[in-house]
């Protein structure tokens, strides 16, 4: 009764990904991550914790922002998520510059080649494969080249 926090996490499906499209994703989500904690936690300070990334349910993907709030409800959380997106898509994408573009692509793709630090490491993203039964063991590869040749335009 006397709890004042609440939370939400606004996903956007879109199911399963080329390697381009994921791409894209990743480094959409990469960008926008930022964009997203600048104005929803520092700017609108809505709550202590606000993420914005990557989410996927089996082999399906999606962007998704999350916030926990002791300010605001979860209906005002939304509507907040919202006006962000449409802002971010107004004016975020258009003060991206190429090179942070780049610079972004590059960080992000040279992760995936990263060698494994561990066995879990190496194993993780095959055992991925097998349970959504897609089996692209180089998918990391993949992604990592696709990245590199994503422009603006693209996202």
């Amino acid at each position: 009764p006397g709890e004042k926090n609440s939370a939400i996490e606004l996903h956007l499906h879109l199911g399963e990904l080329e390697p381009r499209e994921e791409a894209r994703l990743r480094l959409l989500a990469s960008v926008a991550s930022k964009d997203a904690f600048h104005c929803l936690r520092t700017v609108r300070q809505l709550g202590y914790v606000v993420q914005c990334g990557v989410r996927s349910m089996g082999a399906a993907r999606g962007l998704s922002v999350l916030i926990q709030s002791a300010v605001a409800s979860p209906t005002e959380l939304e509507r907040h998520i919202e006006e962000w997106l449409a802002e971010f898509r107004a004016t975020g994408l258009e003060a991206l510059t190429d090179d942070r573009l780049a610079d972004t692509a590059f960080a992000l793709s040279s992760n995936l080649l990263e060698p494994p630090r561990s066995l879990a490491q190496e194993a993780a993203p095959i055992w991925g494969e097998i349970i959504e039964q897609t089996h692209r063991w180089q998918r990391e590869v993949e992604l990592a080249t696709e990245l590199r040749a994503v422009n603006k335009a693209e996202l």
